[in-house]
């Protein structure tokens, strides 16, 4: 969940701003740094470092005793291992470069920045962390954010939460501008330590500043589930949709789920129809039946059954054909009725059929039969019906009042 990309620090940055303390080097050590840096940047192979590197370690050897030149030398020739391929060489030099006595605070503040960096790179948190803990605890003025950010990382590189937390924190504070890095990483410490309320805070931040992507609106969707706040989840997960941010089948299934449990079934049923129609969605069984069950409970009896009649002939399981039976003969559409119980007594189903599904099924074709002025197939029906337990009394019931009716 943690972003631990290298946070790469340019050493001829570093130097660079070093640089601009010429005033406390001589023109010679500054203007021999200045060349080395130049040549460094115009290097074009490995052969090219040797003679540049001899010639830094020359300087280096001379200004003994003078800590500030000493110091951005050795910057250099790590900038130089780091170009070639050597960060442990980088690291040994930075290391010697930070430990020179003398050196004034804003001079020993990059080096550190550098050496802690390298460092982190080198999975060596510990190290990194007590470079950046020290620089803070001598700093006279608030640290950067990006120090703050590199601390956190280390700490959570380490599953140390609950001590990484404050400082991504205060770097989020002291940024610019939105870093969704370190908010990213400020959620996920957060919702680590179970602190579910602030990690929503950061998600928020997070949609409102990057609000095309979609992982964050899923992530806030599965907070508000996780905190069981379900009409917030639906309410996000419909508000996502509706901007285009939801695509992945289980999202606009999830959708529908989280829709449905906050009594908005109509909308479940359109939303999950249209995303099938769009291609957006696989006519799965599962879907299937989310669709049915919610047409169903925003009484669109015609649409329910379509979907039930898909079902039946798609899956071929007698409960749906049952199902399918009884609103057919609800709705008093007794020639569907009739051709579905016809279709389950068929040998393609019958075997599957339990003794009181067939009970059941008799009593809908009968019923259907009569209805649809089929008197003498409604009785034949009802007296198969009449035959099984569980149906018996009302199959009975009903032949009695068929014959009462023909007189």
């Amino acid at each position: 969940m943690f972003n631990r990309c290298h946070l790469v620090v340019s050493f001829i940055l570093m130097l660079s701003l070093s640089l601009n303390l010429q005033a406390a080097i001589s023109p010679r050590i500054y203007n021999a740094l200045n060349d080395f840096q130049q040549q460094l940047s115009e290097v074009e192979a490995d052969a090219d470092y040797l003679p540049i590197e001899q010639g830094l370690m020359q300087l280096e050897a001379d200004l003994t005793g003078n800590s500030l030149g000493s110091a951005l030398t050795l910057q250099l020739l790590a900038q130089l291992k780091e170009a070639s391929g050597k960060p442990l060489k980088a690291l040994n030099y930075l290391d010697k470069a930070y430990a020179l006595p003398g050196l004034d605070q804003v001079t020993k503040g990059q080096v550190g920045m550098s050496l802690a960096v390298m460092y982190f790179s080198q999975g060596q948190f510990e190290n990194s962390i007590t470079i950046l803990e020290e620089r803070i605890n001598v700093s006279k003025k608030e640290v950067s954010p990006n120090v703050m950010a590199l601390l956190a990382m280390a700490y959570f590189s380490l599953d140390e939460f609950a001590k990484g937390l404050p400082h991504i924190e205060r770097a989020c504070e002291l940024a610019a501008s939105a870093n969704e890095s370190w908010l990213a990483n400020a959620f996920a410490a957060s919702y680590k330590l179970n602190d579910l309320n602030k990690a929503l805070n950061y998600i928020n931040e997070l949609i409102f500043n990057f609000p095309e992507k979609s992982d964050y609106w899923n992530q806030k969707i599965g907070l508000h589930q996780v905190l069981e706040r379900y009409k917030d989840a639906a309410i996000v997960s419909n508000a996502s949709y509706s901007q285009g941010y939801l695509s992945k089948p289980s999202q606009l299934f999830n959708l529908g789920v989280l829709m449905a449990s906050e009594g908005a079934p109509f909308e479940v049923a359109t939303v999950l129809t249209a995303a099938i129609a769009d291609n957006r969605l696989e006519k799965t069984e599962k879907v299937l039946r989310l669709i049915m069950q919610a047409w169903i409970q925003a009484r669109e009896m015609g649409n329910a059954r379509q979907v039930m009649a898909e079902l039946f002939v798609e899956y071929k399981q007698v409960k749906d054909g049952v199902l399918l039976a009884n609103y057919q003969m609800d709705a008093e559409l007794w020639g569907d009725a009739i051709s579905s119980t016809n279709s389950l007594l068929s040998q393609v189903y019958v075997d599957d059929l339990s003794a009181k599904q067939k009970g059941a099924v008799l009593l809908i074709r009968g019923v259907s039969q009569f209805n649809a002025g089929m008197v003498r197939e409604a009785l034949v029906s009802m007296g198969k019906a009449s035959g099984i337990e569980s149906s018996a009394s009302q199959a009975k019931s009903w032949m009695l009042y068929i014959k009462q009716m023909q007189g």
